[in-house]
């Protein structure tokens, strides 16, 4: 009894040691392929690290900056009571009307 949990469990741990050998060469394959066009693409600064980028646009713009005149103005959000007023379809009725559509298009492509 003792020894058929033994095996299962030691049969186990073989798939596992098998499987994460296998992903382990894998990803190696295609990590390396990617680190290597990334070293090769960025440029290496003296101690062998690649320079950090820096975006020139901001993240947030000031108000009052000339920027913002530029922009359109921003867009006011309907209230609550206006979302909650609209009835939106079912998804049975969502289906209805996607077959209808359909069958309207084929009843259309025949008569053309």
């Amino acid at each position: 009894m003792i020894t058929r949990k033994l095996s299962g469990i030691l049969l186990l741990l073989l798939l596992f040691a098998m499987g994460y050998s296998i992903q382990r060469l894998i990803c190696s394959k295609t990590r390396r392929r990617v680190h290597d066009t990334e070293h090769l693409a960025a440029s290496q600064s003296p101690s062998g690290h690649p320079t950090p980028t820096v975006s020139r646009e901001p993240l947030i713009v000031a108000p009052g900056s000339s920027s913002e005149s530029d922009a359109a103005p921003p867009a006011s959000l309907p209230t609550y009571e206006e979302c909650i007023c609209k009835r939106l379809p079912t998804y049975e009725e969502s289906l209805l009307e996607s077959s209808l559509k359909q069958s309207k298009a084929k009843f259309q492509a025949r008569v053309a």
